[in-house]
């Protein structure tokens, strides 16, 4: 896929993070198909009722106190609307000095979820408007980070992360990330790990609640559906070029997990 047909947002070469506030940020920073190069944490503190935004092309309601983490190259977009709160766009260098990031996207559709709890709210809003002080005052990188550091580590207690577990599953999970699209059996990963294809799917089932080609599926499923949208090329050339070499099943399996035909999808895109 060529990376133009979905936009990209970058941060600016001699910036690590950008802070905003939801509310008074330009509309073309959130409105329309686009991707990121860098981890969006959204702080919603308030939202009217029915707000939602899209994560790879699913809806998910915003309630008042939640974070959501993305993750760089997923699919993004929301309408401002009555949403208030704080986008942290964090260079992925920081983030995985300072926090603990997986590099994978293979349980849910956004990398992570949280609905804040009143006190850690109040820790919170300590500390962005520490964070938000500095960032439009002296801007000391080094005071930043120990602030950015602080705001990570208290929302990371309440954040599950895939693999966390055990650190072969987050080993699988990184396999399947890079392997998905040319490796879909089980056997490719256990004999990458030195176990038993039971072994392998006993403890990735154990930290994410599916079997690895169950997570092979979801990826495969991700990543077509941002061919199908935004890709010229015809449904049968999607599927070779993610690794299903018949069509019919790759359709298949596409409805039993989206519930629409790849035509539909499309069509539904357009």
């Amino acid at each position: 896929m060529k990376d133009e047909l979905i936009p990209f947002h970058s941060l600016p070469a001699d910036e690590f993070f950008i802070l905003e506030r939801i509310e008074e940020a330009e509309e073309s920073n959130f409105t329309g198909y686009h991707r990121h190069h860098f981890y969006e944490v959204l702080w919603f503190t308030d939202s009217g009722s029915e707000e939602k935004h899209s994560i790879d092309f699913e809806e998910y309601a915003i309630s008042p106190n939640q974070i959501y983490i993305l993750t760089p190259n997923q699919v993004h977009t929301m309408e401002i609307s009555t949403k208030k709160g704080f986008l942290l766009a964090v260079s992925p260098d920081f983030a995985n000095r300072f926090f603990q990031l997986s590099k994978v996207l293979l349980i849910k559709p956004y990398f992570a979820m949280q609905t804040l709890s009143e006190d850690l709210s109040l820790v919170l809003k300590q500390l962005i408007n520490l964070i938000e002080r500095e960032y439009f005052g002296s801007k000391r990188q080094n005071l930043l980070e120990a602030y950015l550091s602080a705001f990570f580590i208290h929302i990371a207690g309440g954040i599950t992360q895939p693999g966390s577990k055990d650190s072969k599953a987050g080993q699988v999970l990184e396999l399947i990330e890079k392997h998905f699209i040319t490796h879909k059996e089980v056997p490719f990963y256990a004999n990458a790990l030195n176990l038993s294809v039971r072994r392998t799917n006993e403890i990735v089932v154990a930290s994410t609640g599916m079997t690895v080609k169950q997570l092979i599926i979801n990826r495969s499923i991700t990543e077509a559906k941002r061919y199908i949208a935004f890709d010229a090329m015809s449904l049968k050339e999607i599927a070779y070029q993610l690794g299903f070499n018949d069509p019919a099943y790759f359709s298949r399996i596409f409805k039993q997990k989206t519930g629409k035909t790849p035509e539909q999808f499309r069509e539904r895109m357009k």
